[in-house]
């Protein structure tokens, strides 16, 4: 009997510390899964490293990245009208419908920056513009879905690629993982010229010409820009299947007006420029970008017969107007370009378009041949 007790005793201990195991990799693994939540699996995989545990502070590695940032425009409006609990569940709502946009597509999101995400493409950048688009999607699905309690969105997302190093930073205390490089500089310059421009997406060049099926969506170059605190510009395009559709129809079906009158800017052909970007209004009043550069070739087309009436040659060359005082040829004409600015020519040129549709933007500088340096 005494035996047999015995036995039971250490059946008991023994299925007791079992339980006590079985308790302890759960616990493991929840807690395994809640570091993964604010560090992804696919960025310890990138340091080549087997386990968050593996990671040291200064562990890096360079590669070439997509970089995409997203915004939600008028956020601090959304935000003041709003309880904190509820702005919180508002942003958590939006981010549950474009969050699969990104990892469906192979990206990873890098940082929750508020009411925006940074987001990270290690693959390539065809792999980035199909998520980017693809989140578009998410924040109508968001719009349409949404409780009447919470605001409808709009966003704006730009992208930019190039070489970055990925690592660890801070202390032993306290690390992140990130990215750091100029690219990601870039990257949220080229989102802020979304408001600019009142185009949805807008990619670099760089990102462009990296691009392995550019036919697989439809994109117009916009400009000619320097990103602020950047000396060499940066050609941007949008990318028009990010657009709602009807205004989508309508700026595919001036595509091709569109891009004769932005060559027709770049050399400097003003008269033609104008033209086209203004057939380009006539046709889709809602195309924000070419009422921009409407206005553009209005006030250089000004600026050009002034400076040809001041030789007293009317017919001077429009790329002469970027002359200075002294004689040199440095940046242009350097004047901004709103529609008060303009006041009433490009009202005229344009039938009433020439509002200011970049009052949350900084005034960009625009040198002889109409590109933009934005500062």
């Amino acid at each position: 009997a005494g035996i047999l007790a015995a036995q039971a005793a250490i059946a008991i201990q023994n299925a007791r510390l079992v339980d006590d195991l079985r308790q302890s990799l759960e616990m493991q693994r929840s807690i395994a899964t809640s570091f993964h939540r604010f560090v992804p699996d696919r960025l310890i995989g990138l340091l080549d490293r087997e386990s968050i545990l593996d990671v040291l502070p200064g562990d890096q590695v360079s590669r070439r990245f997509t970089v995409l940032f997203a915004d939600v425009r008028g956020f601090t409006g959304i935000a003041e009208q709003l309880p904190p609990e509820l702005t919180f569940y508002f942003i958590n709502q939006y981010l549950s419908q474009v969050q699969p946009a990104i990892d469906n597509n192979g990206g990873i999101i890098n940082q929750f920056l508020g009411d925006g995400i940074m987001a990270l493409f290690p693959e390539d950048s065809d792999a980035a513009v199909a998520g980017a688009v693809a989140m578009f999607e998410g924040v109508r699905a968001y719009n349409q879905l949404r409780e009447a309690r919470l605001p409808e969105v709009r966003i704006g997302i730009g992208l930019n690629t190039g070489m970055l190093a990925l690592g660890t930073r801070g202390v032993p205390e306290r690390l992140d993982c990130g990215v750091v490089g100029d690219p990601v500089n870039i990257a949220s310059r080229v989102e802020g010229l979304t408001k600019y421009y009142g185009a949805p997406l807008i990619i670099s060049e760089t990102t462009y010409t990296t691009l392995k099926d550019p036919q697989r969506w439809t994109m117009r170059e916009l400009d000619l820009v320097v990103p602020a605190g950047r000396k060499q510009p940066l050609r941007v395009y949008e990318v028009l299947d990010a657009e709602n559709t009807p205004l989508r129809q309508e700026k595919i079906a001036t595509l091709a007006t569109f891009r004769a009158a932005r060559a027709a800017l770049s050399a400097g052909h003003f008269d033609d420029a104008l033209s086209g970007f203004s057939a380009c209004v006539r046709a889709c009043p809602g195309d924000s970008a070419a009422v921009l550069l409407a206005q553009r070739c209005a006030q250089l087309r000004e600026e050009g017969r002034r400076a040809g009436t001041e030789c007293g040659d009317p017919g001077r060359s429009r790329r002469e107007i970027g002359t200075n005082r002294s004689g040199r040829r440095g940046r242009g004409a350097e004047v901004g370009v709103t529609g008060r600015g303009l006041g009433g020519r490009a009202c005229a040129a344009l039938g009433a378009q020439g509002d200011n549709l970049c009052s949350n933007s900084k005034k960009p500088h625009i040198s002889a041949t109409g590109d933009a340096q934005h500062r």
